[in-house]
């Protein structure tokens, strides 16, 4: 699964990379705020209509999530939903998802990192405050292994869906409180 995600993400990366100053953050947060919420709209329709859609997402879909978080992930910090929605999509079971995210947005992540330093885009600041936040790296992860194990299938299921529209939601919020500050 990781070889057929990373190819996408890394031409996300370079797109974004290559498009960072002419890009609107905030329209880009807009679009993958509703797209999060497309995805949980999609999933409580599919509750109640199980015929109507397949519980799998062609390569195709699968390089296009990629790329596009990759791409919003570089641009926005809003990478999470489109590959999220895409994996939930597939319905694997909940270790291959968590398995899969932790590895796809660590080199996503390691990807983003070498093209912020190749645009000089890290000073002292980010740095430090980067490795102010670590520690909830380890707690958000104590946690994770914690939890894994005690929560059902079907209820991370539902959890990890009613998260992508909490996301979602975060993510309309913010782009269009910001547009709306912005002059003209």
């Amino acid at each position: 699964m990781i070889a057929a995600l990373l190819p996408g993400a890394l031409i996300g990366v370079a797109l974004g990379m290559m498009s960072f100053a002419k890009i609107n953050p905030d329209m880009l947060r807009v679009a993958i705020g509703v797209m999060a919420i497309g995805f949980v709209v999609r999933y409580a329709w599919q509750r109640r209509k199980p015929e109507a859609f397949k519980a799998n997402a062609k390569w195709g879909t699968v390089l296009v999530a990629s790329a596009v978080s990759g791409f919003a992930g570089f641009v926005a910090h809003a990478g999470g939903p489109p590959i999220k929605g895409t994996l939930l999509k597939m319905g694997l079971d909940k270790s291959a998802f968590v398995g899969t995210n932790a590895v796809f947005f660590f080199t996503l992540n390691l990807a983003k990192g070498l093209g912020y330093a190749a645009l000089g885009l890290f000073s002292p600041g980010t740095l430090v405050a980067s490795l102010s936040l670590a520690p909830f790296l380890f707690l958000g992860v104590g946690l994770g292994f914690a939890l894994h194990n005690r929560i059902p299938q079907k209820t991370f299921g539902v959890l990890a869906h009613a998260l992508l529209a909490i996301a979602g939601v975060n993510l309309l919020f913010i782009g269009l409180a910001s547009l709306e500050m912005r002059p003209g």
